[in-house]
C-alpha cells in the first residue's frame, strides 16, 4: 500500500507491505523505522475517506501525519507553526537511493 507521510514541510512517500484482507482505518497509528504516523485519510477506488475503514485491496494511497513524541501531530496551518517543537536528529534522514 502507498502512503504518503507528512512532516508539514515535506510529504515522504513510503510502502507499506499488506495483505489485500488487512484493513487500514482513519485515526491508526503506522509505526514506520524513523516515523510514528497517524492517517488522517485514506484514498480508495471510488472516494477519499475522512473516517471509516478500508481494506488494502480497495487502497490507492494512505495519508499520514508524523506524530511527534508528546502526541501531537505535525501542524497543517502556518499560524500555528512552532519551529521549537521539532527535534529531529542528524542520522534521522531516509536515503531512498537503496
Amino acid at each position: 500500500v502507498k502512503v504518503s507521510v507528512n512532516d508539514y514541510k515535506k510529504t515522504y512517500p513510503m510502502l507499506c507491505e499488506a495483505e489485500p484482507d488487512d484493513e487500514f482505518t482513519v485515526g491508526m497509528f503506522m509505526h514506520f523505522d524513523l516515523w510514528d504516523c497517524v492517517i488522517h485519510a485514506i484514498k480508495t477506488k471510488d472516494r477519499l475517506l475522512r473516517k471509516g475503514t478500508a481494506e488494502a485491496r480497495d487502497i490507492v494511497r494512505i495519508y499520514a501525519k508524523i506524530r511527534h513524541r508528546d502526541g501531537t501531530t505535525a501542524p497543517m496551518d502556518d499560524s500555528e507553526f512552532d519551529d521549537e517543537q521539532f527535534e529531529f536528529a542528524d542520522d534521522a534522514v531516509m536515503d531512498f537511493e537503496e
